[in-house]
């Protein structure tokens, strides 16, 4: 039996930019989840129902606030790689970080004003307007390096920085929430907003340190300026829109239901988003190598691709659907196990996010995003009609099942613009539709066997021979 060649297989990862950076994300984004995996079952136990419903509200009112503090700045960085080169780029990313930074103090004036009817909207304490205006802040400055260091296909300088900014988040946020006597919900959001002031501080540093050799003109600034903001103001109503898809539940259940059982929904929703991890690792690598292809025309090896992807991609997922009731009882004590049905539900809506990121990548490769907002403004309207009918009537399950629908109608319309108004859009729908057959049927099998392990092990059991029979014809 002949050896594998090992020098070969090294070779061939070295020199193939998407499958060594996908590596690479895939493994930083493992350790980043098993952190998270290790971290929430102490934060759900240490903490009440109540205080982790608070924490997660809070996150989600610094989410919306981050969309808009920096005008989205970081959301230009791809596109002006392909404008720009060598210094002129690294001259570019000097001065949307210092104008995100000019922005971002000018937003915290007024928000600090109108913090007290934001944060008693949503049954907040108004002191906790300081660590959700510092973290919004925070957030853009990840963006921007993440971004930068993607740009540039440094994969290993955005893996280290992520698991950096983790573990800084655990070795500050744990201890403090742990120490405290009483409000472990502001121990763990000053927490959140300390690390996020070292991240901008170190921003600001570093990409002034990579960036002192070039000299740029005020003229220059401005031409820079309005460049990206010409691409990243109109991605705010997109962004603002998948947001209110990802966060407007939470709204709706804190209003309805109250902090304990948003609590509950977030438990349940953060586990069904696991799949997330290798998603967002995939497309991280993705996009660059897609644009390459696209203008190539390598039409044939990018479905190739995507087809197997997308297969591996969905038994992942089916993991987390047909074990949720397992999973869920290790990260969250028995009195989060209602939940697990929304496990079930939001990880196929997650699902089709992940799907709708590839016709969005066609959108974005061809320069022509104009139907991007409206599309996510039409699913954020679906959603919120959903919840508000969904959630008096079925509790944070209706939530889940609003989300998922959303979900599904984004990607259906993303696809539509991509296939039949850009047109040429290079991704087959057969390239989707086994990978969709694969998790709808992991749906059935958990929502018809939810107490029943034996049934749903054999599902994965099915699941893994036939995908790996799929993927070798694929090859083929």
């Amino acid at each position: 039996m002949t050896k594998p060649n090992t020098n070969k297989v090294q070779a061939l990862i070295m020199n193939n930019y998407l499958l060594s950076a996908s590596l690479i994300y895939i493994l930083s984004s493992f350790l980043l989840k098993g952190i998270n995996f290790i971290t929430t079952p102490i934060y759900t136990r240490v903490m009440s129902v109540e205080e982790y419903g608070t924490v997660s509200t809070a996150v989600s009112v610094t989410s919306f606030i981050a969309i808009f503090i920096c005008l989205q700045i970081s959301g230009s960085i791809n596109t002006a790689k392909v404008e720009y080169e060598g210094d002129s780029f690294k001259g570019y990313i000097n001065h949307i970080t210092i104008f995100a930074f000019i922005v971002a103090i000018l937003w915290a004036v007024p928000l600090g004003l109108v913090g007290n009817q934001i944060t008693s909207f949503m049954s907040l304490d108004n002191i906790l307007i300081i660590p959700i205006i510092v973290s919004a802040i925070g957030t853009c400055f990840v963006n921007i390096y993440s971004m930068y260091v993607i740009a540039l296909k440094r994969p290993k300088s955005k893996a280290i920085f992520s698991l950096i900014y983790s573990i800084m988040m655990v070795g500050v946020c744990l201890p403090a929430v742990i120490l405290a006597n009483f409000h472990k919900d502001y121990a763990r959001l000053f927490g959140i907003a300390l690390v996020n002031l070292c991240v901008i501080c170190f921003v600001l540093i570093k990409i002034k340190e990579d960036t002192k050799h070039i000299t740029r003109s005020m003229e220059d600034f401005k031409k820079d300026i309005k460049f990206g903001l010409g691409i990243s103001i109109p991605l705010i109503p997109h962004l603002f829109a998948n947001l209110i898809n990802n966060q407007v539940d939470r709204v709706f259940i804190v209003r309805l239901l109250g902090q304990e059982q948003v609590g509950i929904y977030s438990a349940a929703y953060s586990l069904g988003m696991a799949g997330l991890a290798f998603t967002d690792a995939f497309i991280m690598a993705w996009n660059p190598w897609y644009f390459e292809k696209t203008k190539n025309g390598y039409n044939k090896e990018i479905n190739l691709i995507a087809k197997s992807v997308l297969l591996l991609l969905s038994f992942l997922f089916s993991i987390v659907i047909l074990l949720a009731p397992e999973v869920l009882s290790i990260i969250a004590p028995s009195s989060y196990s209602s939940a697990k049905y929304c496990v079930v539900a939001v990880a196929y809506g997650v699902f089709f996010q992940t799907l709708y990121r590839f016709p969005l990548g066609y959108e974005t490769c061809k320069k022509n995003t104009k139907y991007t907002a409206l599309c996510t403004i039409i699913t954020a309207g679906v959603n919120i009609g959903l919840n508000a009918i969904l959630i008096p009537l079925m509790g944070i399950f209706g939530a889940a099942i609003a989300t998922t629908i959303s979900y599904v109608v984004l990607f259906g319309l993303h696809d539509f613009i991509a296939r039949k108004i850009i047109k040429y859009y290079n991704i087959s729908i057969k390239s989707y539709v086994p990978s969709i057959l694969i998790i709808t049927f992991a749906v059935i099998v958990s929502c018809f066997a939810m107490d029943m392990l034996l049934a749903r092990i054999i599902g994965l059991c099915i699941l893994l021979p036939a995908i790996l029979v799929m993927i070798t014809r694929i090859r083929r």
